[in-house]
């Protein structure tokens, strides 16, 4: 991803998604995009990977699904984003 704070394919296939629909906005955070809906954030990407705002008790246990911390990287490293980042 070198020098991309998020994955701009996985953006655009969201932005395709979302075109035609005039309740949904992006907006930069977190260090990557969010999608929001009537000003509430219920998709995004960040680095490489896909947020959704979803109940957490719908997807425990499921392979390749953990919560989404600010400020903790996908590796799971805290304190990885660097001060005044996105």
């Amino acid at each position: 991803m070198c020098g991309m704070a998020y994955d701009e394919a996985l953006a655009e296939r969201l932005r395709e998604r979302f075109a035609d629909d005039p309740a949904v906005t992006a907006k930069k955070m977190f260090g990557g995009l969010a999608f929001l809906t009537h000003g509430n954030m219920t998709v995004g990407v960040h680095a490489d990977e896909l947020i959704v705002r979803i109940d957490p008790a719908s997807v425990a246990g499921r392979p390749g699904v953990r919560p989404f911390e600010v400020g903790v990287d996908p590796g799971g490293r805290r304190g990885a984003r660097r001060s005044g980042a996105g």
